[in-house]
C-alpha cells in the first residue's frame, strides 16, 4: 500500500511540473509578442527607409552622407543651442501610445553624434 501512495504523489508532482511549464511558456510567448512583433508593426518609416542603410550609418558620418543613403526622415528638427541637437527621425509610432522601434539621429556642427536604434515602450 505504501508504494501505490508513493507513485499517486510524484504523479502529481508531473502535474504540477507540467502546468507550471505550460504556464511559464505562455508568459514567454506574450513578453515576446509584445517586445519583439507589436513595435515593429506599430511602427511607421520614412519612405525608402531600409534598416540595412540605417544600420551602416555611424557617428562622425556627415548630414549630407546620412541624407544620400537613408533619404529624408519623417521629422528633421532643428538644434536649440545650448539645450538639444538637431534630429532626424526614420520612424515613428502609428498611435498617440504605442511601442516602436525608434530609428533617429542626432547631429552636431553637420556630423552625426548619436545612433538610436532601440525599441521605444511607451
Amino acid at each position: 500500500m505504501g508504494t501505490a501512495v508513493g507513485r499517486r504523489g510524484r504523479g502529481w508532482k508531473v502535474v504540477v511540473l507540467a502546468a507550471l511549464a505550460t504556464m511559464a511558456g505562455m508568459v514567454a510567448c506574450v513578453v515576446v509578442y509584445f517586445a519583439f512583433w507589436v513595435p515593429g508593426r506599430n511602427t511607421v518609416y520614412a519612405e525608402g527607409y531600409s534598416e540595412e542603410a540605417f544600420a551602416s550609418v555611424r557617428a562622425g558620418d556627415t548630414e549630407a552622407q546620412v541624407l544620400a543613403r537613408l533619404g529624408p526622415p519623417l521629422v528633421h528638427n532643428a538644434a536649440i543651442p545650448g539645450y538639444e541637437p538637431a534630429y532626424l527621425r526614420y520612424t515613428a509610432p502609428k498611435g498617440p501610445s504605442e511601442n516602436f522601434l525608434l530609428r533617429a539621429l542626432n547631429i552636431e556642427d553637420g556630423h552625426v553624434t548619436r545612433v538610436y536604434s532601440e525599441t521605444w515602450y511607451d
